[in-house]
């Protein structure tokens, strides 16, 4: 009795479903793939190999006392890893009218991390878009976010 048996397999041949098997195979492995790259990029953690990361979940990390979005908006954030510094980009619209406090870093339990934050005083009008860079220590694991405060003693720390 052979060792192998070898099968034909006709790609070509409808499946049930009368797609072609081969077409089958394909539309699986790709949205395994695209599963795949999807996981390996979801929510905000930092994997030590990376030195740039962008994530719409950053946004969505919601910190202590952060004022809610009919105040202040975030557009976009990004943060990149250099050496000992984390600079964490955003892009903000301005809902109301005063001054504010931006405040970046590392995130636990939606408090923010003493060791690992910055924050930028900021002022404006409603209906203006900044954008500007906050600087922290770097972190190599855990949550980053970004929040908007009126005052920087609304600011709750672990």
């Amino acid at each position: 009795m052979p060792l192998f048996h070898f099968f034909a397999i006709d790609l070509n041949a409808p499946t049930s479903l009368g797609v072609p098997l081969g077409v089958l195979l394909l539309f699986l492995f790709l949205m395994h793939s695209i599963r795949e790259n999807t996981n390996a990029k979801a929510g905000s953690s930092y994997a030590s190999s990376q030195t740039h990361y962008t994530s719409a979940n950053t946004m969505t990390v919601r910190m202590r006392g952060e004022l809610s979005d009919a105040y202040v908006s975030f557009r976009f954030s990004e943060a990149e890893f250099r050496g000992s510094q984390c600079y964490i980009n955003y892009t903000i619209e301005l809902h109301k009218d005063g001054p504010f406090v931006i405040v970046a870093g590392k995130v636990d339990n939606q408090k923010v991390d003493r060791a690992y934050y910055g924050l930028r005083n900021i002022s404006g009008t409603a209906g203006e878009v900044l954008s500007g860079t906050i600087t922290c220590r770097s972190f190599y694991s855990g949550t980053w976010g970004i929040g908007a405060y009126r005052d920087s003693k609304d600011i709750h720390f672990c």
